[in-house]
């Protein structure tokens, strides 16, 4: 990956990228940066706390099913009669 840019975007830039290694999709950071954004222009905003806007996604595992073995019959080379 090769970026181009002042330090702080490269800092989020780095972020992200790490992130998507791990196996984090980045639609998430997209949106947080989409929301960031449309803060910081708004004056009223740019002193204020913003974590309340931003969303908060959450890690969900689901369990995985456990498949049932079926028990095998004996072998038995000779036919039934």
């Amino acid at each position: 990956m090769s970026c181009i840019g002042n330090y702080k975007k490269l800092k989020v830039l780095r972020r992200i990228i790490i992130e998507t290694m791990n196996n984090i999709h980045p639609i998430y950071n997209i949106k947080e940066l989409m929301i960031k954004r449309e803060l910081a222009k708004d004056p009223n905003m740019k002193n204020q706390n913003w974590s309340k806007f931003l969303p908060k996604f959450k890690k969900i595992h689901q369990k995985r099913r456990k498949m049932k073995r079926k028990q095998k019959n004996a072998y038995t080379p000779f036919p039934p009669e």
